[in-house]
């Protein structure tokens, strides 16, 4: 995936920013924005998400050669929502993060769990084993987490 990075640093230049402001309000670090911009650096969907929504365009506006489908956004915001509702604790095992990105945030991977739409926000081990060992009662234990997460979330 390409993107133009030109791209960010007209937006960025549009709203008077500096590439630490910028860094700051969309939670990366300044060296990774600098990086994009000069086209040194290649950002995930994910965080190509967070400046498509940041300066209110579309994902596609920063992508050369090729678009992204809505499974790819959807995937995409699902695992924002996953991070953020693990607010740093591993959904499965409930430790903390085993550390934390440059700009502060906590580090947990996402995992999307089988023949299921949801997205769960663990830890590097556990994203292990869930790959290799594929136990169900950690599925289903994962799958009964966030769907009591999305009940209890639910206006009444």
């Amino acid at each position: 995936m390409k993107i133009d990075g030109t791209k960010i640093k007209k937006y960025r230049k549009k709203l008077k920013l500096t590439i630490q402001q910028l860094a700051d309000k969309v939670g990366l670090s300044s060296s990774a924005i600098g990086m994009y911009e000069r086209g040194q650096r290649t950002p995930d969907l994910r965080t190509i998400h967070i400046f498509a929504r940041f300066f209110s365009v579309e994902v596609d506006y920063f992508l050369v050669g090729m678009t992204v489908n809505q499974e790819q956004i959807d995937m995409s915001y699902a695992a924002n929502q996953a991070l953020e509702r693990a607010s740093g604790i591993c959904e499965l095992c409930g430790a903390m993060a085993p550390f934390n990105h440059s700009n502060g945030t906590p580090y947990l991977e996402t995992y999307k769990i089988k023949a299921s739409e949801h997205v769960a926000a663990v830890c590097p081990n556990c994203r292990k084993k869930l790959e290799i060992l594929e136990l169900p009662g950690d599925i289903i234990y994962l799958q009964n987490k966030i769907n009591n997460t999305h009940v209890s979330a639910s206006p009444i």
